[in-house]
């Protein structure tokens, strides 16, 4: 059985970053990516990145472009009606990032990467944590002072949305460890160094991280594939207390399945 669920880390596009590409006649043209934030699945706060990429190709090249992401493959595919297509990478991390290997030279269909996007974790079982995962429980500063006569003053300033005790507990272990033989970017140690330690754990990825700020943004889905959070619709979660995070295998003496576990998620809306 596979399930549904994923984390996709907010994803930091720089004004500098750009391809270059060519369809039909002319060219090629470096097509500069606009700048902004973006994750794989857009919300109410962010696009994604495929789209925008498409719309890019589009407006800077002769139409016919279209660059998709699917979310259960975990792989994006790049088209183009007029033909023949090319691109060069000339911003490796951003190559990477979307999952290919090597440039796209005059072809006339469409291409998928290779490897998975990067960003984004796929643990293939359930994730359980405390409370609904639709929800988003609310904390405040809230105070009180009580009168001698019983009356009761509060004063209340600030308030975020907080989950605690996510688990994933039997992530099978090439989801998990980023072993000699796999070097595709799908493990959680991949998304960690990525996105939240913010260093290149191995050379499948060059200077990835230069396109995620340490501890990013991440928006959660469960093995539904609901977004933790929905009812409230929120921009996405911070990562709370992985500094010193220590997974333990699922059974004792079997290096097969892993216990990862986030102590805590907050967002401030």
């Amino acid at each position: 059985m596979t399930f549904a669920g994923r984390l996709e880390a907010l994803i930091v596009i720089p004004s500098s970053l750009a391809i270059s590409a060519q369809n039909s006649v002319g060219g090629p043209t470096v097509v500069t990516v606009t700048a902004g934030s973006y994750y794989w699945t857009s919300n109410l706060f962010y696009g994604d990145l495929a789209t925008q990429l498409q719309t890019d190709l589009n407006a800077q090249r002769p139409s016919g472009w279209t660059v998709t992401f699917d979310a259960t493959t975990r792989l994006v595919t790049i088209n183009c009606t007029n033909t023949p297509w090319s691109i060069t990478w000339t911003s490796v991390p951003f190559r990477n990032l979307l999952g290919f290997a090597a440039n796209i030279s005059s072809v006339s269909v469409a291409q998928t990467g290779t490897k998975q996007v990067r960003g984004l974790w796929a643990p293939n079982c359930p994730l359980d944590l405390e409370g609904d995962p639709r929800m988003a429980p609310i904390v405040t500063d809230l105070r009180a002072m009580r009168s001698p006569r019983g009356q009761v003053v509060s004063l209340v300033g600030n308030r975020y949305y907080r989950h605690r005790g996510l688990v994933w507990s039997a992530v099978p272990v090439d989801r998990y460890r980023a072993v000699a033989a796999v070097l595709n970017g799908e493990t959680w140690e991949h998304f960690l160094h990525d996105t939240q330690i913010h260093q290149q754990l191995d050379s499948s990825s060059i200077q990835v991280a230069s396109l995620f700020t340490p501890g990013s943004r991440v928006q959660i889905f469960d093995h539904t594939g609901g977004i933790v959070g929905d009812d409230f619709g929120l921009s996405g979660w911070f990562l709370q207390g992985l500094a010193e995070l220590d997974c333990k295998k699922t059974t004792p003496g079997w290096s097969g399945l892993w216990r990862v576990e986030i102590p805590e998620i907050v967002s401030d809306g």
